[in-house]
């Protein structure tokens, strides 16, 4: 009988020490000083437009934006709102690259795809001399 109170006792404080354990959670996410660099290039003007196109764009306007096809559409789409143009790294598949790209196409004024590609063309039919 002294056994298995023994026993129950230590099944018991093993389980209470399992249940005792917290869960250890992850860090919440945060921009790279770089990211925050990145996004302080626009001006208040130029962010608020990007936002206004990630936050309320449909997939066309927001796979116009460079680097971001379906899937990235989606996970944007998924994270709305964002607050803030730094804050796009928190979003899967938006990294320090992507931001930089997404800066500079909101600079650039938001040129479309055909503007854009009309311009390759062009630069690149020089002849060579």
């Amino acid at each position: 009988m002294k056994m298995l109170t023994t026993v129950l006792i230590a099944v018991g404080l093993t389980v209470a020490s399992f249940a005792a354990t917290p869960k250890k959670e992850a860090a919440p996410k945060t921009p790279s000083e770089e990211a925050t660099k990145i996004a302080k290039a626009l001006t208040p003007t130029q962010a608020k437009k990007l936002l206004e196109v990630v936050n309320k764009g449909d997939d066309e306007a927001l796979e116009a934006l460079p680097g971001v096809g379906p899937k990235l559409a989606a996970a944007i789409k998924k994270a709305r709102p964002v607050k803030s143009a730094v804050d796009l790294v928190l979003i899967d598949g938006i990294g320090e690259a992507t931001l930089s790209s997404l800066v500079k196409h909101a600079k650039d004024g938001f040129p479309s795809k055909d503007k854009e590609s009309a311009k390759s063309k062009s630069g690149s039919s020089k002849k060579k001399s």
